[in-house]
């Protein structure tokens, strides 16, 4: 299994944001090759910012930034995976994971269940809670085996049930 991870830092402009994406996961292809699986970070799309601008900058699933994670995973020949806003009908926006296949289409998403509440931050005035229950997605590897891969966000990897 050939792993590609991205780190980039994002801000509060999603056209911006997509394409300091692109030219990193185009520089890691450029230096590694074809990989099985790109992981970009959570809150790619657009940073945490505070509610307002999270709901302004919020897409849905069939918008441009996952959009732009078919066009990578097109580009790669691998699964994808990286972390947006995911707007909600008249309410905080969910922090949720992405997975999308080789093909390009939506393999799996995961909205973040544990927010975290604590020394002073509320991410719960930012974003809604989504169920904890557990999603993988099937990644298949260039030398025909499949991995299982669990897909969780920051601080529910705290709550080891879940996995």
């Amino acid at each position: 299994m050939r792993l590609l991870l991205v780190q980039v830092s994002t801000g509060g402009d999603p056209v911006a944001n997509r394409a300091a994406i692109r030219d990193a996961v185009s520089a890691g292809l450029a230096s590694s090759g074809p990989v099985d699986l790109v992981v970009l970070p959570e809150a790619a799309q657009v940073d945490f910012g505070d509610g307002q601008s999270l709901r302004d900058t919020a897409e849905t699933l069939d918008g441009p930034f996952v959009g732009l994670l078919g066009e990578l995973a097109a580009a790669s020949g691998g699964t994808v995976v990286g972390g947006m806003f995911e707007a909600a009908k008249g309410g905080r926006p969910y922090n949720t994971l992405v997975a999308v296949g080789p093909g390009g289409g939506l393999a799996a998403t995961y909205r973040k269940a544990h927010l975290y509440d604590a020394f002073g931050y509320r991410e719960s005035d930012l974003v809604g809670a989504g169920e904890a229950a557990a999603a993988t997605i099937a990644v298949p590897s260039r030398d025909g085996t499949t991995l299982t891969v669990g897909l969780m966000t920051c601080y529910d990897l705290r709550f080891p049930e879940q996995a």
